[in-house]
This record gives structure tokens, C-alpha cells and sequence, in this order.
């Protein structure tokens, strides 16, 4: 805690110099408006639009994060404008402390360079650092874009959550489990 855990900058390959650190409570309004923006573009995200947040609920939120020892939010910034979150939630519980989920997001015209892998990378390597040995996620199953980035970083299937998500149309969607084993202890 109080240090940051992750402040890099990222040059994408057109030469954006995208700055990847943890989110502060004074990123609140910054992260609402990008919550806005982020869900009325992706149909592959839990939450609608008018699900997001409130600045005041943010803020508590990021401090949450921030006082746990096995979470992690971090934020992608082009200049000041945020393009991209990922939250990664641990477990304080002792039989579960080696695990996680995150959850990731970027502004659709930021995608496919290369922001998602290094903030994903950066979240790999924060674990490690706290001892946390095999991350999970869940993706809807058409996402394809998303499901070959995590396959391409090391993820595997472990498994399918049917009918797990309903569209406002009423069409289910299943969710497929992934994860990664980062190593450490004895694997069963």
C-alpha cells in the first residue's frame, strides 16, 4: 500500500505514449466518463450504461482497492483521458489468498495496440510480486478477440457458465472460465 504498484508508460506501435499506473480517488470523474463511454461501445461488458457509477461511488470504490493487499486497479491514460482499466481481485482468505479474477477494458479506438497485453502483463507481474499464484477470468463466449489475446498470454479454458449472461433481447450467453497458473507452490 501507499507506493504505487504499477507506473509505466507504454509506447504503442503508431507511437502513443500511453501512460499504464494504479487509479487514484482523483481519477474518479475521469473513470465514470470512461465507464460511459466504455459500455454504450461493448456489448462483451457486464455492467450498462446506466449501471455505472456515480463519481462519490468510484472514489469509495478505488479506496477499497486500495486498502486491500491482494487487489490491484489500474488505469491506461492517453494524456489525461482514460482508455483503459483492469481491476484484479483477491482473496484475503487463507485457503484462496494464491488466487484472483480481473476483469479488463479499452476505449474501442484504442484497441489492438498492444494496451490490453501490457496491462495485463503488469497485473502478471504485480502477482508474483504478492504471491499470488494462479489468476482466473471470465469472458463471454464471442468475444474472439478477447479470448485470443488471453489465449496468446498463456490463459486456458477450465470451463463454461451456461446461459450465465441475458441480453436485453432475452438471447443467453454462456461465460467461459480461463485462467493461468503463475507458479509457486505444489499445482494438485
Amino acid at each position: 500500500m501507499g507506493d504505487r504498484a504499477v507506473d509505466i508508460v507504454y509506447n504503442t506501435p503508431d507511437s502513443m505514449k500511453i501512460r499504464i499506473r494504479d487509479a487514484e480517488t482523483k481519477d474518479a470523474a475521469r473513470i465514470v466518463e470512461f465507464l460511459k463511454e466504455i459500455t454504450t461501445e461493448s456489448e462483451f461488458l457486464i455492467t450498462c450504461p446506466e449501471e455505472v457509477p456515480s463519481v462519490k461511488e468510484e472514489e469509495e470504490f478505488i479506496k477499497r482497492m486500495k486498502r486491500s493487499l491482494y487487489s490491484l486497479f489500474i488505469i491506461a491514460l492517453d494524456n489525461e483521458k482514460v482508455v483503459g482499466s483492469l481491476t484484479f481481485i483477491g482473496n484475503s482468505r487463507k485457503k484462496v489468498r494464491h488466487t484472483g479474477e480481473f476483469g479488463i477494458s479499452v476505449l474501442k479506438e484504442y484497441r489492438r495496440k498492444g494496451i490490453a497485453t501490457r496491462m495485463i502483463e503488469c497485473m502478471m507481474e504485480w502477482a508474483k510480486r504478492k504471491g499470488i499464484e494462479k489468476i482466473h477470468l471470465k469472458v463471454i463466449e464471442d468475444n474472439l478477440a478477447a479470448i485470443s489475446l488471453y489465449r496468446k498470454l498463456g490463459f486456458e479454458f477450465e470451463g463454461r457458465q451456461e446461459k450465465a449472461i441475458k441480453l436485453g433481447d432475452g438471447v443467453y450467453k454462456d461465460v467461459l472460465l480461463m485462467g493461468i497458473w503463475l507458479g509457486g507452490g505444489e499445482r494438485c
